[in-house]
């Protein structure tokens, strides 16, 4: 399990995950990615089922990002989950784990879309 993502650790993971993902030009948490898309917020809770449990693990609210030539199909588009601990959530992080977890410095350069449940 992965504690602290970051700008490092997501690069890693991708290019491990996606041989071809390119970081040449990604500069670590200036976040320009998120002028080049579109950050969504979304209600996940009619995604699971809470019965038989009484707690899923999951917020209310998740989140994704699309980068601009992601939005219209135009562009075929990976999608990577940001699978994250408890302590890793937007509520708790005040939305810097959206910021700062490295998925979305790659993503406008290489075509990804971006979960964050």
């Amino acid at each position: 399990m992965i504690y602290n993502c970051g700008f490092d650790t997501a690069g890693q993971i991708l290019t491990h995950l996606l041989p071809n993902i390119d970081g040449s030009s990604i500069q670590a948490k200036d976040l320009e990615w998120m002028t080049k898309g579109q950050m969504m917020k979304f209600d996940q809770r009619e995604f699971v089922d809470s019965w038989p449990f009484e707690y899923t693990g999951l917020a209310d609210d998740g989140y994704v990002y699309f980068p601009d030539q992601c939005i219209d199909g135009a562009t075929k588009c990976k999608v990577v989950v940001f699978l994250h601990g408890g302590n890793q959530s937007v509520a708790r992080s005040n939305e810097r784990v959206l910021k700062t977890s490295g998925f979305g410095d790659y993503a406008p350069s290489n075509n990804l879309v971006v979960l964050f449940p």
